[in-house]
């Protein structure tokens, strides 16, 4: 093949090189080669500079580091293009009069499947994932993706990858005809080079995926019906499902540019929308939650494997079936977990805790009478734990609360995608370290808090509030159908069925309580819980409530979580509604001072984050 002939320096965040007739044109933007403005400025440069070099025969395009590409860079969302539109780039790529080969490994998400569909050959690994997840965003693919994917793959296969968001492997991609090949994972560039030499050799140019319309599924009878009714029921209260269904039905019904234009328009109204904005929150806090500033970087984080549950109420809980209060729930989703050897009590007898890296109990009580190994991590589950007993028990530094979140229907174990770490006054930076490793090998997100779980907190709040709209006069299956229709679960969160906070006093009357002040109240009181918790030093971060709440108790990911909602409404309304509240039931309905202090100042929970990070 001969040594590489570099043919330029063009920026640092492509690399362009040559290897015989075939020019090699490197996507270097580590860690995931994100289309950044810089990114999508040297990949139209390498192109354009192979085009135009006479020895070029082919184009090879291909991540450097681990991946293809990502994706779209999201910190640019939101603002005008710079430099070239990624649209624009593609457009180019697509038009380039000499083959273009996209060799993936590692991934090519959103805008880098884009970028792939707009080359005119694609190799991947097997190992490689493909996929459009703009619509966990609450975005359609913007650059495309709409239009260029049910061209190669078929329009129902487009649409089921397009709605759902979830990626394919190579393999699959390959039997769906995303793939022209597929290439081993260490000799990816090798091959690709060899299939660009035999496009050159058998005289085969560019194959343009705009072009070719057979795979269209227009005609098909309900088939976009259909597609509408099943998103519908499974993403209810989503826009971005429908909006990916519309521009995919778009590309058989509008010539390919007006198409084209229909998703552009699309995107960037997804884009502006409150529920984008929400989604793109989510995304981001769920990030931010896993920084935790305090703890050392290279805090040593010992594995777990050996599990010992302690203490009569968990006795046989191993089974998921057993799955009933936070240490039960959190006993079955590690006893399923891979790797993981869990030791439970037999009848009457304790466990045997020698060699466990993690001891679970229900009450920091159940510890005090069985020795455990020093090193081993000593873990309280309950939905409020004493402080103090993680101060005070057997081994304080070596103590921290968990708790799984809400048991939510359709969830893949018992428990939610929360994992709460509950850091006791004491505990060791490397036990921290520690039960966040668990966690992520759990594929759980975790959120970590002090003085209590932050969860069952603003829940017991949330339950107080609706039993006093019950005594008031609302039903408790118009509070369960109110929160329900705002996106939440009533059932597991026990709003189903709020009793009444009291007995009625003599001379009270029931009185109607409309839908408007029931969700008005819920989400004002949850907010007002929030606020006290950050207050209070209980979480390092207004977005990490909104984590909670995401991935712990069904808050629909569409609403960004309840300190998000305030932030977007306003929070002086919220401070004058709680100040009437108090005025009509009392001190105790004021709202926060940190409400009070932030809405003064015309600042946001958000506001507040970033002065903290």
């Amino acid at each position: 093949m001969g040594s590489p002939n570099t043919l330029g320096s063009l920026r640092t965040v492509t690399e362009t090189r040559r290897a015989g007739a075939i020019a090699i044109v490197a996507l270097s933007a580590p860690p995931v080669n994100a289309l950044s403005e810089a990114l999508r400025l040297g990949i139209r440069d390498g192109v354009a500079a192979a085009e135009a070099d006479p020895e070029v025969a082919a184009i090879v395009l291909i991540g450097a580091g681990r991946m293809f590409c990502g994706g779209a860079d999201i910190t640019e969302f939101g603002r005008p293009w710079q430099g070239i539109g990624l649209g624009e780039l593609l457009d180019r790529v697509e038009d380039c009069a000499k083959p273009v080969v996209a060799a993936i490994h590692g991934m090519a998400l959103g805008g880098g499947l884009e970028l792939a569909l707009a080359c005119h050959y694609r190799l991947a690994t097997p190992a490689a994932r493909l996929g459009q997840p703009e619509v966990k965003l609450g975005l359609v693919p913007g650059a495309g993706g709409t239009q260029r994917l049910p061209r190669l793959v078929g329009t129902e296969k487009a649409l089921e990858m397009i709605v759902s968001g979830e990626p394919v492997d190579g393999r699959a991609a390959l039997d769906l005809g995303l793939l022209d090949a597929l290439a081993d994972e260490e000799g990816l560039e090798a091959e690709a080079l060899a299939f660009a030499g035999r496009l050159v050799a058998e005289g085969r140019g560019p194959r343009r995926v705009r072009e070719d319309d057979s795979r269209l599924e227009h005609g098909r009878i309900g088939l976009f019906a259909a597609a509408r009714e099943a998103a519908a029921r499974r993403y209810r209260g989503f826009e971005a499902p429908q909006a990916c269904i519309a521009c995919v039905e778009a590309a058989g019904t509008l010539p390919f540019a007006e198409a084209l234009a229909f998703e552009e328009r699309t995107f960037f109204a997804l884009m502006a929308g409150a529920q984008s904005i929400a989604q793109r929150h989510a995304f981001f806090a769920e990030r931010e939650a896993a920084k935790i500033p305090d703890l050392p970087a290279d805090a040593r984080r010992r594995p777990v494997r050996r599990v010992a549950l302690a203490g009569a109420d968990l006795a046989g809980a191993a089974f998921a079936g057993a799955a009933e209060g936070p240490a039960r729930r959190l006993a079955a989703i590690l006893s399923q977990a891979a790797g993981l050897t869990v030791l439970r009590a037999e009848g009457a007898a304790p466990p045997d805790f020698a060699g466990c890296d993690l001891v679970l109990v229900g009450e920091a009580r159940d510890l005090a009478s069985h020795d455990a190994d020093p090193e081993a991590i000593l873990a309280v589950a309950a939905d409020a734990p004493d402080p103090a007993a993680l101060a005070e028990g057997p081994r304080p530094e070596r103590m921290l609360g968990l708790h799984p979140g809400a048991p939510l229907p359709g969830a893949p174990s018992p428990g939610s995608r929360l994992l709460e770490i509950l850091r006791g006054p004491a505990t060791a930076p490397e036990v921290l370290a520690t039960a966040l490793s668990l966690a992520r090998g759990l594929g759980r997100v975790a959120v970590v808090t002090r003085g209590g779980f932050i969860g069952p907190r603003m829940l017991g709040r949330l339950r107080r509030e609706a039993g006093r709209l019950v005594h008031e006069g609302a039903s408790p299956e118009q509070v369960a159908r109110v929160l329900t229709e705002f996106g939440l679960t009533a059932a597991p969160l026990g709003l189903d069925a709020v009793a009444p906070a009291g007995e009625p006093a003599a001379g009270h009357h029931r009185r109607a309580v409309s839908d408007d002040e029931i969700l008005e109240r819920c989400l004002d009181t949850l907010v007002d819980a929030g606020a006290r918790i950050l207050e209070a030093g209980g979480a390092l971060r207004a977005s990490d409530i909104d984590v909670v709440w995401l991935a712990g108790y069904g808050w629909p990911a569409y609403r960004g979580g309840p300190m998000h909602g305030a932030d977007a409404q306003g929070l002086p309304a919220l401070r004058d509604r709680l100040r009437a509240r108090a005025d009509r039931g009392g001190p105790d309905d004021a709202p926060a001072p940190l409400i009070e202090r932030l809405a003064a100042e015309g600042g946001r929970f958000a506001d507040l984050d970033r002065r903290r990070g």
